[in-house]
């Protein structure tokens, strides 16, 4: 098999994976009988073709970021008094999204560890942050009295905000990465270092010992040497 050939079968067979585990809706005819209000009409529109459909699902997006609990932020590097920027400032306004940044403030807000490289260590595998870690830690706790432990499961078993810190669960974890600002989270996970730095400095250690001496190093086998053909000489 050439190289050519093995490249074509390798695409071959990624295309009939991919359509195989794609999911199809399948189209449907608008019902105007059926829709009794604008809202149905434009939720019937998903189902259609070509421009109605795309009309469709963009309205399902804008209605599920607006009723969503987390409002997301729109990253908008447009013209601000064009029509899309005065449509997206309604966005805000509506309290749909939670603020309009220029992709130069976002890029900011990730030199400054709003990226939170440490927070899941800090948290999860070290369980070093704490209310009582400082301001942020003080602010990023009272979020999470407002927004989770009146909700369920944290209702029913009555967790606290130092049990909800101290649990170290991926569950926890996902619900307050969920409802806390990025800048609140990287604020907290500062504080939580710096309040305990030898802890943070001992998971830092065992990880790098654990991948780079425990980690098994496999080296490549003894290739046999070349031999080259060499025609007989007439002399």
């Amino acid at each position: 098999m050439t190289e050519a050939d093995l490249r074509v079968t390798k695409q071959s067979y990624f295309l009939t994976k991919t359509v195989k585990a794609a999911k199809f809706e399948e189209l449907k005819s608008l019902d105007l009988g059926a829709c009794a209000t604008v809202g149905d009409i434009v939720q019937g529109l998903r189902y259609c073709a070509f421009g109605g459909r795309v009309l469709g699902e963009v309205a399902d997006t804008i209605y599920r970021m607006a009723t969503a609990q987390k409002k997301p932020l729109i990253i908008f590097d447009g013209v601000a008094d064009s029509a899309l920027g005065a449509l997206l400032k309604q966005f805000v306004a509506r309290s749909w999204c939670r603020r309009i940044l220029l992709p130069a403030q976002y890029a900011r807000g990730v030199i400054r560890n709003e990226s939170n490289q440490f927070v899941y260590r800090s948290f999860e595998l070290d369980r070093i942050m704490a209310p009582d870690n400082g301001p942020a830690s003080r602010r990023l706790a009272d979020t999470v009295d407002r927004e989770l432990l009146h909700r369920e499961p944290y209702r029913s078993y009555g967790v606290d905000v130092d049990e909800f810190f101290a649990s170290g669960s991926d569950r926890v974890f996902g619900d307050l990465t969920y409802v806390a600002e990025p800048a609140d989270l990287a604020a907290a996970t500062r504080e939580a270092i710096r309040e305990h730095p030898r802890a943070f400095a001992s998971s830092i250690t065992r990880t790098l010992w654990e991948q780079l001496v425990k980690r098994p190093v496999y080296a490549p086998e003894n290739s046999a040497p070349a031999t080259i053909a060499r025609m007989p000489s007439n002399t």
